[in-house]
Protein backbone atom coordinates (compact mmCIF):
# COMPACT_ATOMS: atom_id res chain seq x y z
CA UNK A 1 0.00 0.00 0.00
CA UNK A 2 2.89 2.44 0.12
CA UNK A 3 2.94 3.49 -3.20
CA UNK A 4 2.03 7.35 -3.96
CA UNK A 5 1.20 9.05 -7.21
CA UNK A 6 4.28 10.75 -7.37
CA UNK A 7 3.88 14.83 -9.41
CA UNK A 8 6.64 15.97 -11.12
CA UNK A 9 8.67 19.92 -10.99
CA UNK A 10 10.25 21.20 -13.60
CA UNK A 11 14.17 22.20 -13.74
CA UNK A 12 13.79 25.30 -14.88
CA UNK A 13 11.34 26.81 -12.04
CA UNK A 14 12.26 30.32 -11.01
CA UNK A 15 12.51 30.05 -7.47
CA UNK A 16 11.64 32.84 -5.02
CA UNK A 17 11.96 32.60 -1.10
CA UNK A 18 8.83 33.85 1.25
CA UNK A 19 9.59 36.38 3.34
CA UNK A 20 8.57 36.65 7.11
CA UNK A 21 6.30 38.99 8.71
CA UNK A 22 5.24 39.43 12.08
CA UNK A 23 1.68 40.89 12.44
CA UNK A 24 -1.55 39.01 11.98
CA UNK A 25 -4.10 40.27 10.53
CA UNK A 26 -7.31 39.51 11.88
CA UNK A 27 -10.59 39.08 8.83
CA UNK A 28 -13.55 37.05 7.59
CA UNK A 29 -12.47 34.94 4.94
CA UNK A 30 -14.62 32.31 3.58
CA UNK A 31 -12.99 28.46 3.20
CA UNK A 32 -13.24 26.25 0.72
CA UNK A 33 -11.04 22.94 1.67
CA UNK A 34 -9.58 20.73 -1.61
CA UNK A 35 -8.47 17.20 -0.89
CA UNK A 36 -5.58 15.65 -2.78
CA UNK A 37 -5.52 11.71 -2.26
CA UNK A 38 -3.09 9.16 -2.73
CA UNK A 39 -2.55 5.48 -1.95
CA UNK A 40 -1.87 6.32 1.72
CA UNK A 41 -3.94 8.91 2.61
CA UNK A 42 -7.32 8.84 4.71
CA UNK A 43 -8.12 12.36 3.75
CA UNK A 44 -11.45 12.41 2.16
CA UNK A 45 -12.81 9.62 4.57
CA UNK A 46 -16.21 11.22 5.10
CA UNK A 47 -18.53 13.29 2.94
CA UNK A 48 -22.56 14.32 3.25
CA UNK A 49 -25.70 15.06 1.53
CA UNK A 50 -29.22 16.16 2.70
CA UNK A 51 -29.89 12.77 3.70
CA UNK A 52 -26.56 10.54 3.90
CA UNK A 53 -23.08 10.73 5.22
CA UNK A 54 -20.81 8.31 3.24
CA UNK A 55 -17.57 7.32 5.26
CA UNK A 56 -14.64 5.34 5.17
CA UNK A 57 -14.99 2.14 7.53
CA UNK A 58 -11.32 0.85 8.14
CA UNK A 59 -11.09 -2.63 9.90
CA UNK A 60 -7.76 -4.64 10.70
CA UNK A 61 -8.59 -8.20 9.29
CA UNK A 62 -6.46 -10.73 11.46
CA UNK A 63 -5.73 -13.96 9.56
CA UNK A 64 -5.43 -15.75 12.31
CA UNK A 65 -7.01 -14.73 15.87
CA UNK A 66 -4.22 -15.91 17.73
CA UNK A 67 -1.30 -14.21 15.65
CA UNK A 68 -1.45 -10.73 15.61
CA UNK A 69 1.21 -10.04 13.53
CA UNK A 70 -0.33 -10.85 10.40
CA UNK A 71 -2.92 -8.96 9.44
CA UNK A 72 -4.79 -7.08 7.07
CA UNK A 73 -6.76 -3.53 6.73
CA UNK A 74 -10.14 -3.90 4.96
CA UNK A 75 -11.71 -0.02 3.77
CA UNK A 76 -15.60 -0.14 2.53
CA UNK A 77 -17.46 2.47 1.71
CA UNK A 78 -20.84 2.83 3.95
CA UNK A 79 -24.11 4.95 3.36
CA UNK A 80 -25.60 6.02 6.39
CA UNK A 81 -29.31 7.07 5.84
CA UNK A 82 -29.66 10.37 8.37
CA UNK A 83 -33.63 9.97 8.63
CA UNK A 84 -33.91 6.20 9.03
CA UNK A 85 -30.28 5.73 11.12
CA UNK A 86 -29.66 2.86 9.06
CA UNK A 87 -25.98 1.55 7.26
CA UNK A 88 -25.17 0.16 4.07
CA UNK A 89 -21.80 -0.55 2.82
CA UNK A 90 -21.47 0.05 -0.92
CA UNK A 91 -18.20 -0.59 -1.95
CA UNK A 92 -15.17 -2.51 -0.67
CA UNK A 93 -11.13 -1.62 -1.21
CA UNK A 94 -11.54 2.18 -2.35
CA UNK A 95 -8.74 4.08 -1.26
CA UNK A 96 -10.24 7.67 -1.44
CA UNK A 97 -13.43 9.03 -1.93
CA UNK A 98 -15.86 12.55 -2.88
CA UNK A 99 -18.93 13.33 -4.16
CA UNK A 100 -19.76 15.37 -7.30
CA UNK A 101 -23.88 16.35 -7.74
CA UNK A 102 -25.19 12.70 -7.26
CA UNK A 103 -22.90 10.60 -7.56
CA UNK A 104 -19.51 8.73 -5.57
CA UNK A 105 -16.43 9.24 -6.94
CA UNK A 106 -13.93 6.99 -5.59
CA UNK A 107 -10.49 5.50 -6.35
CA UNK A 108 -8.92 2.13 -6.15
CA UNK A 109 -5.81 0.78 -7.82
CA UNK A 110 -7.29 0.17 -11.18
CA UNK A 111 -8.36 4.22 -11.58
CA UNK A 112 -11.00 5.77 -10.70
CA UNK A 113 -14.61 5.12 -10.61
CA UNK A 114 -18.05 6.52 -9.87
CA UNK A 115 -21.15 4.89 -8.31
CA UNK A 116 -24.44 6.46 -7.69
CA UNK A 117 -26.16 6.55 -4.09
CA UNK A 118 -27.04 2.79 -3.93
CA UNK A 119 -23.39 1.49 -5.64
CA UNK A 120 -24.24 1.15 -8.93
CA UNK A 121 -20.41 1.66 -10.14
CA UNK A 122 -19.14 2.80 -13.88
CA UNK A 123 -15.46 3.61 -14.52
CA UNK A 124 -13.88 7.15 -15.61
CA UNK A 125 -10.11 6.76 -15.98
CA UNK A 126 -8.62 3.11 -15.98
CA UNK A 127 -5.23 4.56 -14.46
CA UNK A 128 -4.84 5.33 -10.61
CA UNK A 129 -4.30 8.81 -10.09
CA UNK A 130 -5.71 11.43 -7.69
CA UNK A 131 -9.00 13.82 -7.51
CA UNK A 132 -9.67 16.79 -5.40
CA UNK A 133 -12.88 18.05 -4.30
CA UNK A 134 -14.34 20.65 -2.27
CA UNK A 135 -18.27 19.01 -2.92
CA UNK A 136 -18.64 22.28 -5.15
CA UNK A 137 -16.16 21.70 -7.93
CA UNK A 138 -14.62 18.10 -8.77
CA UNK A 139 -11.46 17.70 -10.43
CA UNK A 140 -9.47 14.30 -11.27
CA UNK A 141 -5.89 13.89 -11.95
CA UNK A 142 -4.30 11.84 -14.56
CA UNK A 143 -0.84 10.11 -14.20
CA UNK A 144 0.90 13.01 -16.72
CA UNK A 145 -0.31 15.80 -14.44
CA UNK A 146 -3.09 17.21 -15.79
CA UNK A 147 -6.17 18.48 -13.96
CA UNK A 148 -9.78 17.71 -15.79
CA UNK A 149 -13.05 19.28 -14.46
CA UNK A 150 -15.79 17.61 -14.17
CA UNK A 151 -19.65 18.43 -14.47
CA UNK A 152 -22.35 16.83 -11.92
CA UNK A 153 -23.31 14.24 -14.84
CA UNK A 154 -19.14 13.25 -14.83
CA UNK A 155 -18.40 14.94 -18.30
CA UNK A 156 -15.15 16.99 -18.56
CA UNK A 157 -15.66 20.50 -19.15
CA UNK A 158 -11.67 21.58 -18.48
CA UNK A 159 -8.49 20.84 -18.36
CA UNK A 160 -5.39 22.68 -16.47
CA UNK A 161 -1.81 22.25 -16.18
CA UNK A 162 0.37 20.14 -16.64
CA UNK A 163 1.54 19.64 -12.98
CA UNK A 164 4.95 18.44 -12.52
CA UNK A 165 4.91 14.90 -11.60
CA UNK A 166 8.30 14.19 -10.92
CA UNK A 167 9.05 14.52 -7.05
CA UNK A 168 6.40 14.07 -4.28
CA UNK A 169 3.56 16.42 -4.84
CA UNK A 170 0.52 16.66 -2.49
CA UNK A 171 -1.78 19.60 -1.05
CA UNK A 172 -3.28 20.80 -4.40
CA UNK A 173 -5.13 24.13 -4.73
CA UNK A 174 -7.57 25.32 -7.40
CA UNK A 175 -7.95 28.99 -6.20
CA UNK A 176 -9.16 31.44 -8.23
CA UNK A 177 -7.25 31.93 -11.63
CA UNK A 178 -3.74 30.01 -9.96
CA UNK A 179 -2.95 26.18 -9.01
CA UNK A 180 -1.23 26.13 -5.46
CA UNK A 181 0.93 23.23 -4.30
CA UNK A 182 3.73 21.46 -2.07
CA UNK A 183 6.29 19.27 -3.62
CA UNK A 184 9.80 18.96 -2.51
CA UNK A 185 12.87 18.15 -4.52
CA UNK A 186 15.08 16.22 -2.16
CA UNK A 187 12.07 13.85 -1.17
CA UNK A 188 13.21 11.10 1.22
CA UNK A 189 10.38 8.41 0.62
CA UNK A 190 11.27 6.42 3.47
CA UNK A 191 10.45 9.39 5.75
CA UNK A 192 7.58 10.36 4.16
CA UNK A 193 5.75 7.24 4.14
CA UNK A 194 6.58 6.62 8.08
CA UNK A 195 4.29 7.28 10.55
CA UNK A 196 4.93 11.35 10.02
CA UNK A 197 2.04 13.68 12.42
CA UNK A 198 1.43 16.08 10.03
CA UNK A 199 1.02 14.26 6.09
CA UNK A 200 3.62 15.26 3.01
CA UNK A 201 5.67 18.22 3.36
CA UNK A 202 7.34 20.25 0.25
CA UNK A 203 7.69 23.79 -0.81
CA UNK A 204 4.93 25.81 -1.98
CA UNK A 205 4.94 26.54 -5.52
CA UNK A 206 2.08 28.47 -7.97
CA UNK A 207 1.66 28.61 -11.26
CA UNK A 208 -1.31 29.76 -13.87
CA UNK A 209 -4.08 27.21 -14.72
CA UNK A 210 -2.64 26.50 -18.08
CA UNK A 211 0.75 25.06 -16.59
CA UNK A 212 2.49 28.58 -17.26
CA UNK A 213 4.85 30.20 -15.04
CA UNK A 214 5.64 27.65 -12.43
CA UNK A 215 7.60 28.95 -9.44
CA UNK A 216 8.66 28.43 -5.82
CA UNK A 217 6.60 31.49 -3.80
CA UNK A 218 7.41 30.39 -0.58
CA UNK A 219 10.79 27.62 0.57
CA UNK A 220 9.32 27.19 4.02
CA UNK A 221 8.45 23.14 4.59
CA UNK A 222 4.47 23.15 4.87
CA UNK A 223 1.94 20.39 5.02
CA UNK A 224 -1.81 20.60 4.85
CA UNK A 225 -1.63 23.65 2.37
CA UNK A 226 -5.08 25.12 1.65
CA UNK A 227 -6.02 28.13 0.75
CA UNK A 228 -8.36 30.37 2.24
CA UNK A 229 -9.41 34.32 1.02
CA UNK A 230 -6.09 36.20 -0.01
CA UNK A 231 -3.94 33.55 1.76
CA UNK A 232 -2.29 29.80 2.09
CA UNK A 233 -2.71 28.26 5.62
CA UNK A 234 -0.72 25.69 6.03
CA UNK A 235 1.08 23.64 9.10
CA UNK A 236 4.97 24.77 9.10
CA UNK A 237 6.94 21.77 9.28
CA UNK A 238 9.98 23.17 10.96
CA UNK A 239 8.06 24.26 13.95
CA UNK A 240 4.59 22.73 13.32
CA UNK A 241 3.13 26.49 13.95
CA UNK A 242 0.23 27.18 11.84
CA UNK A 243 1.01 29.65 9.12
CA UNK A 244 -0.27 31.77 6.75
CA UNK A 245 1.10 33.57 3.27
CA UNK A 246 -0.61 36.34 1.84
CA UNK A 247 -0.76 36.11 -1.92
CA UNK A 248 -0.50 39.58 -2.55
CA UNK A 249 3.02 40.44 -1.24
CA UNK A 250 4.24 36.67 -0.74
CA UNK A 251 4.93 37.64 2.55
CA UNK A 252 4.44 34.45 5.80
CA UNK A 253 3.14 35.33 9.24
CA UNK A 254 2.51 32.88 12.17
CA UNK A 255 -1.23 32.77 13.03
CA UNK A 256 -0.45 30.69 16.60
CA UNK A 257 2.62 30.04 18.39
CA UNK A 258 1.17 26.25 19.52
CA UNK A 259 1.94 22.82 18.32
CA UNK A 260 -0.56 21.53 15.70
CA UNK A 261 -0.85 18.38 13.84
CA UNK A 262 -3.78 18.66 12.14
CA UNK A 263 -6.28 21.67 10.89
CA UNK A 264 -9.19 22.70 8.97
CA UNK A 265 -11.18 26.35 8.48
CA UNK A 266 -14.83 26.86 8.41
CA UNK A 267 -16.75 29.80 8.64
CA UNK A 268 -14.22 32.33 9.30
CA UNK A 269 -12.54 29.94 12.42
CA UNK A 270 -9.39 27.64 12.88
CA UNK A 271 -10.05 23.95 14.06
CA UNK A 272 -7.05 22.85 15.04
CA UNK A 273 -5.43 19.44 16.59
CA UNK A 274 -2.87 18.48 18.69
CA UNK A 275 -2.02 15.32 21.41
CA UNK A 276 -4.14 17.04 24.23
CA UNK A 277 -7.45 18.42 22.05
CA UNK A 278 -9.14 19.36 19.68
CA UNK A 279 -9.44 23.49 19.77
CA UNK A 280 -11.48 26.16 17.62
CA UNK A 281 -9.52 29.45 17.32
CA UNK A 282 -9.94 32.99 15.35
CA UNK A 283 -8.28 33.56 12.50
CA UNK A 284 -5.59 35.40 14.85
CA UNK A 285 -4.76 32.26 16.58
CA UNK A 286 -6.53 32.95 19.81
CA UNK A 287 -8.44 30.06 21.29
CA UNK A 288 -11.89 30.53 21.43
CA UNK A 289 -12.95 27.00 22.74
CA UNK A 290 -11.64 23.34 23.56
CA UNK A 291 -14.06 20.31 23.39
CA UNK A 292 -12.34 17.60 25.70
CA UNK A 293 -11.00 15.21 23.22
CA UNK A 294 -8.49 12.60 24.83
CA UNK A 295 -5.98 12.17 22.69
CA UNK A 296 -7.47 13.05 19.30
CA UNK A 297 -3.92 11.90 17.22
CA UNK A 298 -3.81 12.47 13.79
CA UNK A 299 -7.24 13.53 13.18
CA UNK A 300 -8.12 14.64 9.68
CA UNK A 301 -10.39 17.26 10.56
CA UNK A 302 -13.63 17.34 8.19
CA UNK A 303 -16.66 18.91 7.85
CA UNK A 304 -20.00 17.49 7.06
CA UNK A 305 -23.19 19.32 7.66
CA UNK A 306 -23.34 20.99 10.19
CA UNK A 307 -20.59 18.66 12.14
CA UNK A 308 -16.95 18.88 12.56
CA UNK A 309 -15.97 14.70 11.95
CA UNK A 310 -11.89 13.72 12.92
CA UNK A 311 -10.59 10.01 13.50
CA UNK A 312 -8.83 8.57 15.89
CA UNK A 313 -5.49 6.67 14.66
CA UNK A 314 -5.44 4.10 17.85
CA UNK A 315 -8.86 2.22 16.35
CA UNK A 316 -10.04 4.23 13.05
CA UNK A 317 -12.69 5.40 14.93
CA UNK A 318 -14.47 8.43 14.00
CA UNK A 319 -16.16 10.82 15.86
CA UNK A 320 -18.35 13.63 15.58
CA UNK A 321 -18.32 17.04 17.09
CA UNK A 322 -21.86 18.64 16.77
CA UNK A 323 -20.95 22.51 16.57
CA UNK A 324 -23.55 24.30 17.64
CA UNK A 325 -23.54 22.47 20.70
CA UNK A 326 -19.77 21.17 20.93
CA UNK A 327 -21.44 17.26 22.03
CA UNK A 328 -18.38 14.74 21.28
CA UNK A 329 -20.22 11.19 20.17
CA UNK A 330 -18.81 8.19 18.57
CA UNK A 331 -19.84 8.20 14.58
CA UNK A 332 -17.92 4.47 13.52
CA UNK A 333 -16.43 2.71 16.45
CA UNK A 334 -13.19 1.36 14.20
CA UNK A 335 -11.59 -1.73 14.70
CA UNK A 336 -11.02 -3.74 18.34
CA UNK A 337 -8.04 -4.84 19.10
Amino acid sequence: MKKKLITILCCTMVLAGCKAKTSVANEHVSSSRFHYFTKNSINGYICATKNYIFYTAEEIIFFNPEDTSKAALKCSLHRYDIKEKSVVELINGHLGFAINGDRLVFINEDGIFSCDFNGEIDQIYDQYSGFISDNKDFYFLDVSGYLYKMDAAMQIIGKFGPIPTDNMTANINIHKDKIYYTSQIDFDESYAWADTDTGIEGYIYEMNLDGTENRMICNRLATQLFAHGNYLYYISDNNFHIERLNLETMMYEEVSNEIYYDFNIKDGYIYCSNYNDIYKLDLSGNIITSYGVESPRNTRISFANDSLFFRKFANWSIWEIDLATGRVSTFFEGYKS
